[in-house]
Parts: structure tokens; C-alpha cells; sequence
């Protein structure tokens, strides 16, 4: 359940919510799909994305959650990745995991009280 997660769950709903919004006409059809054909690439209102984005980071508190945060934003999952932006490197490994989920944990909290997408949703 990273933040990244959550933002590609929030675009998955906002095309969803589209195609059900969308008007009738034939001619219109192709226009509501999830995909643009010219680009291949899914239509995502990017300025919403940013926007979840910067209230995400606006809810760290520190410069590390800072970190954390982008690295979840990232979709990173690889501990020594938040190990080595928590300066905890040198530690055991146990202790590097359970510091890195505690950080984690903390912030998914924060995004979950502040009413931001949640990936169960």
C-alpha cells in the first residue's frame, strides 16, 4: 500500500468515473476510452496527480519523511533504498527494516487521516 499505489488507483478511478460521465454520441466514443490512441499512453489528470502529490508532502514533517515520502511516491520498495535516506545504513538489517516500516507505516497513517486516496478504495 505505497502512495504511489494510491495515485495509480485515484487515475484508475478518475477514468472510470469518466467512461460512466461520458455523453452517448458515436462520434464521442472514442474520445472516453482509457487509452489515447494517437499516444498509447492512459489520460490521467496530471494537475490532480501533482496536486495529491504536493499534499502528501506537505504532511512530512521532517526532512526525512520528506525522503521517505518521495521514495514512496517513487513506488521504491527496496529497504536499503530507505535505509540509506534514513542514515541508518550502518545498522543491522533487522533494525533497518523495522525502522524503515515504522517511517512507512507512519506516513500511510498520515495520508489515510488527511483523506487522501487510499489503495483499498
Amino acid at each position: 500500500m505505497s502512495a504511489r499505489g494510491d495515485l495509480r488507483n485515484l487515475r484508475a478511478k478518475e477514468i472510470s468515473r469518466r467512461r460512466r460521465l461520458a455523453p452517448a454520441d458515436v462520434e464521442l466514443v472514442g474520445e472516453v476510452g482509457n487509452r489515447d490512441e494517437r499516444q498509447g499512453v492512459p489520460r490521467v489528470d496530471v494537475a490532480r496527480v501533482e496536486q495529491l502529490e504536493a499534499a502528501a508532502l506537505d504532511l512530512a514533517q521532517s526532512d526525512d519523511e520528506r525522503a521517505v515520502m518521495n521514495l514512496m511516491l517513487d513506488g521504491e520498495r527496496r529497504t536499503e533504498e530507505y535505509a540509506r535516506v534514513l542514515e541508518i545504513d550502518h545498522q543491522p538489517v533487522d533494525y533497518q527494516r523495522r525502522e524503515t516500516k515504522r517511517m512507512k507505516d507512519r506516513l500511510k497513517k498520515r495520508l489515510e487521516r488527511a483523506g487522501l486516496p487510499d489503495s483499498d478504495e
